[in-house]
């Protein structure tokens, strides 16, 4: 890990978590007790002193946020739980106490000091022979191939020998110099809407609610400006691209932006993602990890029928330390020894160091059998939000698997504080509109229906549609995993605004899971 100048008041921040644990145990022991009323009267005493020592501490932090920094009830939220070290990240120097660093303004940046910092299979060939292709159910459409600085890029992604389309290592690093001249986060991430005052409202808790008459972002914008492709024909290409930098917005209540210094605020210390499904749940994985960094373009591919039956397993860990640093790392797992096993994974211990961390996985598993055939994972890695498919064209007959709801019924029952994600790829062979009816039914029934959130990736789509195959993804992709002689099919820059507007729907409604487990 690169070494960064630390921004957070650890004393503080955690003498004021100190203070939030112990008003919940005292909170805890005055409502369990036995005893008199003239002891539980002193336990509230107690409870309310505590609580006094806390807000004064919280307002004594709180004058030290930007005023020109907008505050949504989510903010709001956070601060009223003592989480402040996600609303504004401080600098530990007392000359420059006064300066806030924002976390919408922290920028991941790569690794350099790893020699082959790219997933296996990634890595542009040097003998390659680089062809932008056009998507095949729009080849009418001119696709998007630019230079900018002697660099090719094809529909936004640096495409050229030796370029790495899926970096391993990274991390975060505070800006330097004046807040206001650093270039904003695409608006897709969600920052633009959740520094909007007339967005500042309750966080969905629905999946009814988050749909219901919601509306997709009229514009965005990219950065940097390598987007102008041609100054003489400004109207072709550079006007257009601000509708691909768009998100869904909520009608009635507000949406968490894609950023894992939120997504953990108030966890205690670990919180782990675990995903399974075909290629569109890998979309859905990938659009995480690179939203999460705060990636502008990015392209993923397919993978090879071998390592398909042998065994595919993805994995994203993101850590924060005490010293303010943070960094992640992205890493392809395959091969045999997944077929029929576990595949065991490190423990993100919280100690003097790691201050919090966020896994995601992804498991190759399209079928139903598949997946349950993999459940053991969810225990094994200590899940908080299980996301899957509801097998997809991959079950072409088979309406829903009984026995797959109740395995899932199991896992929640289990685990109070595990959440579970239907995502349904509604295209293809499949009896799709059956499923859903089993789907909802199942939902609105279960006894853990409120953990529980079904959508179907048609119900928030962006117009023009054009990225993608004849197979309908999202994302942009490369032919084959070995990269050779491959094509980016992209007749629209390479946002992936779809699988962004969707993780953020499900970690939305679903955002219990990233909540401190002690209080469940």
């Amino acid at each position: 890990m690169q070494e960064n100048d630390p921004y957070l008041s650890v004393a503080e921040i955690e003498l004021t978590e100190h203070i939030i644990n112990s008003t919940r145990a005292a909170g805890r022991k005055s409502r369990s007790s036995d005893a008199s009323n003239h002891k539980n009267c002193h336990h509230y005493l107690k409870l309310l002193g505590v609580l006094t020592v806390a807000v004064g501490l919280l307002i004594k932090l709180d004058v030290r946020v930007d005023k020109e920094l907008s505050t949504s009830a989510f903010d709001k939220e956070l601060k009223v739980k003592g989480i402040v070290d996600t609303a504004a990240v401080f600098d530990d120097n007392e000359a420059t106490a006064n300066t806030v660093v924002d976390w919408r303004y922290m920028r991941w940046q790569l690794n350099e000091t790893i020699q082959d910092n790219c997933i296996a299979g990634y890595r542009i060939a040097a003998n390659t022979t680089l062809t932008c292709g056009r998507s095949v159910a729009h080849s009418d459409v001119t696709y998007l191939t630019q230079q900018h600085e002697g660099v090719n890029y094809c529909a936004g992604v640096e495409f050229q020998p030796n370029s790495c389309v899926e970096p391993m290592f990274g991390y975060w690093k505070a800006p330097e110099g004046n807040l206001s001249e650093i270039s904003p986060l695409p608006r897709r991430f969600g920052i633009e809407s959740y520094n909007d005052d007339k967005l500042a409202l309750p966080r969905c808790k629905t999946m009814e609610q988050y749909l219901s008459n919601g509306t997709i972002s009229r514009s965005g914008q990219f950065f940097p400006p390598k987007w102008v492709q041609s100054a003489d024909n400004p109207t072709s290409l550079t006007n257009r691209l601000a509708d691909y930098d768009r998100e869904y917005v909520p009608a009635t209540c507000s949406s968490i932006p894609l950023s894992p210094f939120l997504w953990t605020a108030q966890a205690s210390c670990q919180t782990t993602i675990t995903m399974y499904g075909d290629s569109p749940i890998r979309n859905l994985f990938m659009a995480t990890v690179f939203g999460l960094r705060g990636y502008e373009m990015f392209a993923e591919a397919h993978a090879s029928k071998e390592s398909k039956e042998n065994g595919i397993i993805y994995s994203y860990e993101w850590r924060l330390y005490h010293d303010g640093t943070a960094d992640d790392r992205f890493e392809f797992h395959g091969g045999t020894d997944l077929k029929n096993s576990t595949y065991a994974v490190a423990h993100c211990s919280c100690d003097n160091k790691v201050k919090r961390c966020l896994r995601i996985f992804f498991v190759w598993a399209p079928k139903f059998l598949d997946q349950r055939n993999k459940f053991h994972y969810v225990k094994q890695w200590e899940t908080d939000l299980l996301i899957v498919e509801p097998g997809n064209s991959y079950e072409s007959r088979t309406i829903i698997d009984q026995h797959w709801m109740v395995d899932l019924n199991a896992q929640l029952a289990s685990n109070p504080h595990l959440r579970l994600g239907i995502l349904h790829f509604p295209w293809g062979q499949q009896p799709a509109e059956k499923r859903t009816e089993a789907i909802r039914l199942w939902v609105n029934n279960s006894s853990f229906g409120d953990r529980m959130a079904y959508m179907r990736q048609d119900e928030i789509l962006f117009q023009p549609a054009l990225q993608g195959r004849a197979t309908f993804h999202f994302a942009c992709g490369l032919g084959r995993v070995n990269v050779v002689n491959d094509i980016i099919e992209a007749a629209e820059p390479c946002t992936d605004r779809q699988d962004y507007s969707q993780i953020r729907a499900l970690t939305t409604v679903l955002f219990d899971a990233f909540l401190d487990k002690t209080n469940f």
